[in-house]
């Protein structure tokens, strides 16, 4: 057994201080590849593509010589990583080591980029399925956005209306004030909405399908305690509680 995810999430935290706050917008884009060892070829193609961008990959079968610390290892690198690629097959989601890496990588904060393997979004775990998931079919789309970032473009952010300061300290204020609990009626927005990390540092991207709800009344059917829900609308899509207004109160 290793040191165990709390152990080490304290460990990787320290060194993560060290870290300039704008690594990624310098161009240096180095992951993290987890997996299963029965998808090893997989990681493994992922890997070379990645480097045939100009990433930096570590990968344990490329990197790791016999002998080494498996938990060393896995502190030391995650904190020289900016994102962890997690093939996610049903054998690494019943895997220790995977589990192990995708919680030091949270600790972290680092940004998490699951690949779905033989698996679809409602099989991942709950802090892992709120994020935008892709399925392996898909994967040039995340390359696309490693190679722009690599260019030191940003990642394209939703719309917002222009608002005063006044105005907009004001409505931050109350959404981060507001909470649901189930059985509450909640309106959906009318447009996309930005990022929201959660306490805990785990990103809830706002997924193209949620337009199609879009100014929609729901009804919250679940409430987890990172301020997000699910809607009976869409019962596999996690909602940020920032983005949504009551419609009336639940007594």
């Amino acid at each position: 057994m290793g040191k165990g995810t709390a152990a080490l999430a304290r460990q990787l935290l320290q060194i993560s201080r060290s870290r300039p706050s704008n690594w990624l917008a310098l161009g240096h884009v180095k992951v993290f590849i987890s997996h299963s060892s029965l998808d090893k070829w997989i990681a493994r193609r992922i890997s070379q593509d990645l480097e045939a961008l100009g990433a930096t990959t570590f990968l344990d079968e490329k990197d790791l010589e016999t002998g080494d610390s498996v938990d060393d290892a896995i502190q030391e690198h995650l904190s020289e990583c900016d994102e962890i690629v997690m093939v996610l097959s049903p054998a690494a989601l019943a895997s220790h080591w995977v589990l192990l890496e995708i919680g030091g990588a949270r600790a972290l904060g680092m940004r998490l980029v699951p690949i779905l393997l033989h698996v679809g979004p409602n099989d991942l775990p709950s802090p892992l399925g709120k994020g935008l998931a892709r399925d392996l079919n898909d994967i040039e789309r995340y390359y696309d956005e490693v190679a722009k970032r690599l260019l030191g473009q940003a990642a394209p952010q939703p719309q917002q209306t222009p608002r005063s300061p006044a105005t907009s300290q004001a409505e931050a204020a109350s959404r981060r004030r507001r909470t649901f609990s189930v059985g509450d009626l909640v309106r959906i927005p009318d447009q996309p909405q930005p990022q929201f990390v959660t306490p805990g540092n785990q990103s809830v991207a706002w997924k193209d399908e949620m337009t199609t709800h879009a100014g929609k009344t729901a009804t919250v059917t679940l409430v987890d305690d990172d301020r997000t829900v699910l809607l009976d609308v869409s019962p596999t899509w996690w909602w940020a509680m920032d983005w949504l207004e009551p419609v009336q109160s639940h007594q």
